[in-house]
C-alpha cells in the first residue's frame, strides 16, 4: 500500500519513472537490498506473459490528499502495453474528489469498478447490531439521530467512545459527534489540513453568516442556506496561498458529514436536531 503523498517523488509520468518508483517502493519494504536490484526486478516482471496474470497490485490510499498530482495521466500510463495485464491498481478517494476532479475516471480506456463504503446495515441482528454487541453497547441507549451518524464507519468509534464515557463527555448527541469528528479526524490527525483552531474559525464564520441572516429577517430552514464549491474554497483558503492545501481543506469539509448535497450547490449544513454551539470572542 502506498500513501498518495509518496507520488510526489515521481519525476514525470513516463514508463521509466513509473518502473523506478515501483522499484524504490519495493526496496523500502526490504531494507538491505540495492535499489538497482529492485528496479531491474520490476523490469523483468513486466516482461512476463500477460497470460500468467498480474505481477503487481498497487493500492494507492487517499488520492484526494494530493490534488495536484496528475492521477488520470498516471492511470492512463498503466493502461499502456508495457503495464497492461501485469499491473492492477486500487485507489481510495473521497467521493467528491472522485466525482469532481477525476470525473469518476470515465476517461480511462477500461471500465473502472467502483466500491462505495456505505453505512452499516441497521436490520435487526445485522451488521450494526453485531458491532454494537462486540463493543458491549445496547442500541436502545442511542437516539435515532445518533444511530444515523454512528452507522457511518468513520463515526462509529466516536459514538461508542462517547457512550462508554458519558459521564465525561455527556450523552452522545449529533452535535457532539460531529464536533468530535471534526476535532479528531480533521484537527488532530497527522498531516491533517485543518487544525483545531482552523476548524473553530470556520465554524465561527458560519455562525456569523447565520447570525447576519437572522438579523436580516431570513428564516433559517425556509431560506435554504447552501454553499457553492467556490464559496467554501474562499472560506477555507490557505493563508500561505497553497492551492493544494486549500483543495485538501475543501474536500475534507465537502466529503465529511457536515454537509449534505443540494441541487446546484456543493451542500448545506446537515440538520442535527439541536443547534451546535459556536465559541467566539468579542473585540
Amino acid at each position: 500500500m502506498l500513501p498518495s503523498s509518496a507520488f510526489k517523488e515521481m519525476r514525470g509520468i513516463t514508463y521509466a519513472s513509473a518502473t523506478e518508483f515501483i522499484g524504490d517502493a519495493l526496496r523500502d519494504l526490504t531494507p538491505g537490498t540495492e535499489r538497482t536490484y529492485w528496479r531491474a526486478r520490476v523490469e523483468r516482471l513486466l516482461q512476463r506473459p500477460v497470460i500468467e496474470g498480474p505481477a503487481f497490485l498497487l493500492l494507492v490510499d487517499g488520492v484526494n490528499q494530493e490534488p495536484s498530482f496528475e492521477w488520470e495521466r498516471f492511470l492512463q500510463l498503466l493502461e499502456g502495453d508495457a503495464f497492461k495485464g501485469r499491473v492492477r491498481v486500487v485507489v481510495t478517494a473521497q467521493t467528491h474528489f472522485l466525482r469532481e476532479r477525476l470525473h469518476d475516471l470515465r476517461r480511462l480506456s477500461y471500465s473502472v469498478k467502483r466500491f462505495e463504503i456505505g453505512p452499516y446495515d441497521l436490520s435487526k441482528g445485522g451488521e450494526f447490531d453485531a458491532l454494537l454487541s462486540l463493543h458491549g453497547v445496547d442500541r436502545g441507549r442511542l437516539s435515532a439521530a445518533v444511530i444515523e451518524l454512528a452507522r457511518i464507519p468513520r463515526l462509529f468509534k466516536l459514538a461508542i467512545h462517547q457512550s462508554s464515557d458519558a459521564a465525561l463527555y455527556g450523552e452522545p448527541t449529533p452535535g457532539r459527534l460531529l464536533w468530535a469528528h471534526a476535532r479528531d479526524e480533521l484537527g488532530l490527525k497527522a498531516k491533517a489540513s485543518l487544525s483545531e483552531s482552523d476548524w473553530e474559525e470556520w465554524l465561527q464564520s458560519l455562525a456569523n453568516r447565520y447570525l447576519q441572516d437572522i438579523v436580516a429577517g431570513k428564516m433559517l430552514g425556509v431560506d435554504e442556506k447552501g454553499y457553492s464549491t467556490k464559496e467554501l474554497g474562499e472560506m477555507v483558503r490557505d493563508p500561505s496561498g497553497s492551492a493544494d492545501e486549500t483543495a485538501r481543506r475543501l474536500y475534507e469539509i465537502v466529503s465529511g458529514t457536515w454537509l449534505e448535497p443540494i441541487p446546484g450547490r456543493s451542500g448545506r449544513l446537515r440538520p442535527t436536531g439541536n443547534p451546535p454551539i459556536f465559541r467566539g470572542s468579542q473585540k
